[in-house]
Parts: structure tokens; C-alpha cells; sequence
């Protein structure tokens, strides 16, 4: 299963005009590979750094090795598109990171049913987030 992060565009208001004269689209997606998508899912802050490598390399093998060395240059390409971010301690639950929520501060539109994609909260705790936030939408999605 891999991932599809949906990311809102920022337009300027030249840019906004020239969009909707062009119908440009609102929304960039960025389709993980399988590694990556399993990075992601991964890195979802109850994991350290170790246990997130000992994963990529039990999962892919000799494909990722060398293990951590892959694994730091996913998370930096991530960390630099500010798609993550790294904590110093265990994740809290100060913001969503169950699938199809958007972030509070960007307005996408629904998800088209036809794309099948996989919106479900993963575990009980992220079905309770999901309740309490139900407004918002889509911000990471997973396609099947």
C-alpha cells in the first residue's frame, strides 16, 4: 500500500487568477514509493530513530542497506519538503496524524470516491482523534 500526501498550493494573487483562468489544480499529491511509504507509516512518534531503521531493514533487506544511512536521507528528504518533522521526545498527540485529516490551516476538498483510498483510522486511539476532529479531512491518504 502506498502513500499519497495531498498538499494544499499557495497561491499568490497573480497566480490565483492565472490558476483559475488555466484551472490549475488546488492540491499537489505526492505518491510514495514502498520504501517511503513505509517510512512514513513508520515515523508516526512512538518509534525511535533504531527502531524505525531495524524495521526498513527487516522489511526491505539488502535493498536498504545500508539501513540507517537510507533511512536518515528519507527522513532528511522529508524534513526538508516540511513534511516531517523530528521530536526529541515521545509524540503527545498535539496535532492529527491519522489518515485523510487535513491540517487546520488548509482547506482540501473531499476525496473522490472513485480514487479508492484508504482513509481509515489505523488503531482505536487515532479512531478516537478522528472523531473528536471530524470537520477536517485529507491531509495524508493512502492509496490501495
Amino acid at each position: 500500500m502506498n502513500i499519497v500526501l495531498r498538499i494544499e498550493k499557495r497561491f499568490t494573487r497573480l497566480e490565483r487568477i492565472l490558476a483559475k483562468i488555466l484551472r490549475a489544480p488546488r492540491e499537489v499529491r505526492r505518491p510514495f514509493d514502498q520504501m517511503n511509504s513505509m517510512l512514513w507509516e513508520l515515523c508516526d512518534g512512538t518509534r525511535s530513530f533504531q527502531e524505525v531503521c531495524s524495521a526498513m531493514d527487516s522489511t526491505f533487506n539488502e535493498d536498504i542497506a545500508p539501513a540507517v544511512d537510507r533511512t536518515a536521507a528519507g527522513i532528511d528528504a522529508l524534513k526538508s519538503r516540511n513534511l516531517m518533522t523530528l521530536l526529541r521526545e515521545p509524540f503527545t498527540g498535539k496535532w492529527l496524524i491519522s489518515p485523510g485529516t487535513t491540517p487546520k490551516n488548509q482547506t482540501l476538498a473531499e476525496v473522490d470516491e472513485h480514487r479508492k483510498f484508504d482513509v481509515e483510522p489505523r488503531s482505536e486511539k487515532e479512531r478516537g482523534a478522528a472523531k473528536e476532529d471530524e470537520p477536517n479531512s485529507q491531509q495524508a491518504v493512502q492509496s490501495s
